[in-house]
């Protein structure tokens, strides 16, 4: 335990901003599967994302999902062990081929 005290008077203020900054990603998934989306921002083939849930290695909002077919909503926080931490931050609409257009934000 230290010994020195601390004190604050009114006249002193504190400002404490927190600015955080991402790395945007956009792109096109076929379904908002977790491996699908995995497979997006890993640069991997879906086979190999699926892998990777099922060694426990995506967590949403800090939870472990080891289910590929679990659905994504837009505003969902995950993150993959090993590759970062990311939000579904929009989903724009669909191409011609029946494709979802995403944007996904990942923590820097």
């Amino acid at each position: 335990m230290g010994r020195v005290g601390i004190s604050m008077t009114d006249e002193e203020s504190v400002c404490l901003s927190v600015q955080q900054k991402f790395q945007t990603l956009s792109g096109t998934v076929a379904s908002f599967r977790i491996d699908a989306i995995t497979a997006f921002v890993t640069h991997l083939s879906r086979e190999k994302a699926t892998q990777l849930i099922r060694q426990g290695r995506f967590k949403r909002y800090h939870t472990t999902i080891k289910t590929p077919s679990v659905l994504l909503q837009a505003g969902d926080v995950f993150s993959l062990q090993g590759y970062g931490k990311f939000r579904l931050d929009e989903v724009d609409g669909m191409t011609r081929k029946g494709r979802h257009h995403i944007t996904i934000l990942k923590y820097q």
